[in-house]
């Protein structure tokens, strides 16, 4: 093996490992309605459930409404804000850890009415 195909085995090795790296630390998040309580569900890709961190809420125009601590439960449940214009639900747990859930006003009516049936 030549010096450049080394040095190309080497780098191709290291990006195979950082994306593997960074895909193994990836968030997702996961909201729904139930009644008048917002249950937000997140979740390393290793299925791990965080146990610190901050679930922050913004209306539909992009205007912070509330912070909540994330506190290891498998589902936080969340007083229901003002959703008429719609909520995003983002999780942060640090470190570049975050990701969101767009929960549209019309997703909400219809949790909230199939709770009422």
């Amino acid at each position: 093996m030549t010096f450049k195909q080394s040095i190309s085995w080497l780098i191709g090795s290291l990006m195979l490992l950082l994306a593997v790296n960074a895909y193994g630390h990836s968030l997702s998040v996961f909201a729904w309605v139930e009644g008048d309580t917002l249950m937000v569900e997140t979740r390393f890709a290793s299925g791990k459930i965080p146990v610190s961190g901050t679930i922050t809420l913004y209306d539909g125009y992009d205007q912070k409404l509330s912070d909540h601590p994330i506190t290891g439960e498998e589902v936080e449940r969340l007083p229901l804000p003002n959703w008429e214009s719609g909520l995003k639900v983002e999780s942060s747990t640090g470190d570049g850890h975050d990701n969101y859930w767009i929960l549209t006003p019309d997703d909400i009516r219809q949790q909230r009415d199939q709770e009422t049936q």
